[in-house]
């Protein structure tokens, strides 16, 4: 049995890098998926990253993720 790795990006908040996120698929189609990080080094340093998992039934679950603003606190949802 074996994984598929594949990466899914969009340009970052601040338009100079990408928001990445990693996927991993096997045989059996089962997924994971993985955290998004920024490779921005701009968002890096003002945002980290949040994620809120549903679960509702009967439907599928799904991970909703959020910029959080280090200073502020204000949250972004991030679109990936």
């Amino acid at each position: 049995m074996s994984w598929d790795t594949t990466k899914r990006t969009k340009p970052c908040l601040c338009g100079k890098g990408k928001l990445v996120q990693e996927t991993r698929m096997d045989d059996w189609n089962r997924i994971e998926e993985n955290t998004p990080y920024f490779e921005c080094e701009e968002c890096g340093n003002i945002y980290n990253i949040e994620s809120k998992f549903f679960n509702p039934k009967p439907a599928h679950e799904y991970t909703i993720y959020y910029a959080v603003d280090k200073v502020t606190g204000e949250k972004k949802q991030l679109d990936i």
